[in-house]
């Protein structure tokens, strides 16, 4: 699993009421989060996750990482303070 996989709707959400009043816009993107995933014919519901491939994936994503950091910023963490895990 990957981040764009696992991050929480509501994180996204959240993010985006920051910047987006209205309610039109928001109710689609939610609407667009929680349609599934269709496996093998089968719809499958999500509670997390941005779709990857959609119209709004890559600015879902960029919107939720952009959050992200400012948050870490807030909270004085630092990436480069975060030690790296060498795969080598």
């Amino acid at each position: 699993m990957a981040f764009y996989d696992t991050i929480p709707h509501k994180l996204i959400m959240d993010s985006l009421r920051e910047k987006i009043a209205d309610g039109w816009v928001l109710n689609s993107i939610e609407n667009m989060l929680k349609a599934g995933v269709m496996e093998d014919g089968i719809v499958h519901e999500t509670n997390k996750g941005t779709p990857q491939g959609g119209v709004i994936s890559l600015c879902l994503q960029t919107l939720s990482v952009t959050s992200s950091t400012r948050n870490l910023k807030r909270l004085d963490i630092s990436l480069s303070d975060t030690p790296m895990i060498s795969l080598s």
